[in-house]
């Protein structure tokens, strides 16, 4: 089955197909013993059984020079995450050969493990990771033939292969079945195991990352709390002064209360100090006027509550002015006698 038609019929469990077709297509032009196929397993037991399809090259590495048929059995297994995961390579033994006990790169399982795969980026390649296996495997085969002719034997000399020397072939160690068992439970497992926990760990991370937002915008909330917090004691201190000065303002119409005042001749017999107390006086009340107002915009919602703070600031810093100026202008007229 072609490259493209295998991968079609998975397309659905693997987000970044195309990568995965042009990896695995480099990989088919330097290594055409790969072939691409689907492999479903089944996982579970009893009544509640899962299936699970997913893409693998399988086939054989060829060791040494060009021509030579020490081959090694091997099935690649691409999670659905890669190429954030790397693929897991396995050596598969068959009824000529066996996997060899006590390999530094292979468990009795198969599983493949060497420094490339380990540290595997998104930016690794198939070719390179394939590359590395047949350097190592050549050095030192994985496995061994079960016949009496040798399979898996590093790349021999020219000289070695014009005059052969019969080698004894180790016997295949004894295993039992609970041993074969537990083997077939670990392949099964390890090549299972990416697909059933990298979702529970990205799922972690989100969650992570949703509870240190949170954090950030508790503490941004606590400094906001803050901020309105000694505003609104300012604003109380203002409103305090505004009491105090219409306390004053009241006491002075009661007591001019029977008297009918002439306001244009008051204002022209007034002194500059005293007409410009009166002048700061009636922007007073103006500025205190505009702050009810801008409590019905603020609780009919026409303002924000930054406006409301923004302009309630202002006009306090306007009325702090205005009354600073008066109180200098009452001193210099009472002073004056006027």
């Amino acid at each position: 089955m072609k490259l493209d038609d295998v991968l079609r019929s998975v397309a659905s469990q693997y987000p970044h197909k195309d990568r995965v077709r042009n990896d695995v297509a480099a990989l088919m032009k330097s290594c055409g013993t790969l072939i691409p196929e689907t492999h479903t397993r089944r996982n579970g037991h009893g009544a509640v059984r899962e299936q699970a399809t997913i893409f693998r090259l399988k086939g054989v590495l060829p060791m040494g020079n060009q021509g030579s048929k020490c081959k090694i059995p091997v099935v690649i297994l691409f999670n659905p995450l890669y190429p954030s995961i790397a693929p897991a390579c396995f050596v598969t033994p068959s009824d000529t050969v066996a996997i060899k006990l006590g390999h530094p790169h292979v468990d009795q399982g198969g599983l493949v493990t060497f420094p490339y795969l380990s540290q595997w980026t998104v930016q690794s390649n198939l070719v390179e990771m394939v590359v590395g296996m047949i350097s190592i495997f050549s050095v030192q085969p994985p496995v061994y033939s079960k016949q009496a002719t040798p399979v898996a034997q590093a790349t021999p000399s020219l000289r070695t292969l014009s005059t052969p020397k019969a080698q004894p072939m180790p016997s295949r160690p004894h295993t039992s079945r609970k041993v074969e068992l537990t083997q077939k439970a670990t392949v099964a497992l390890k090549a299972h195991w990416p697909i059933v926990v990298e979702p529970l760990v990205i799922e972690a991370n989100d969650h992570l990352k949703t509870n240190t937002s949170l954090r950030a915008a508790a503490r941004q909330l606590d400094q906001l709390m803050v901020h309105f917090s000694v505003e609104e004691a300012e604003q109380a201190r203002r409103i305090e002064e505004l009491e105090a000065f219409e306390g004053e303002l009241k006491s002075y119409v009661e007591a001019n209360e029977a008297t009918e005042p002439c306001l244009d001749g008051l204002k022209e017999s007034l002194s500059p100090d005293s007409a410009q107390v009166l002048e700061l006086v009636a922007e007073e009340c103006a500025l205190r006027e505009f702050l009810g107002a801008l409590d019905e915009l603020l609780s009919s919602g026409k303002i924000s509550t930054d406006q409301f703070l923004r302009e309630t600031r202002d006009v306090g810093r306007c009325m702090f002015m205005c009354q600073l100026q008066r109180k200098k202008n009452e001193a210099a007229a009472t002073a004056a006698g006027t």
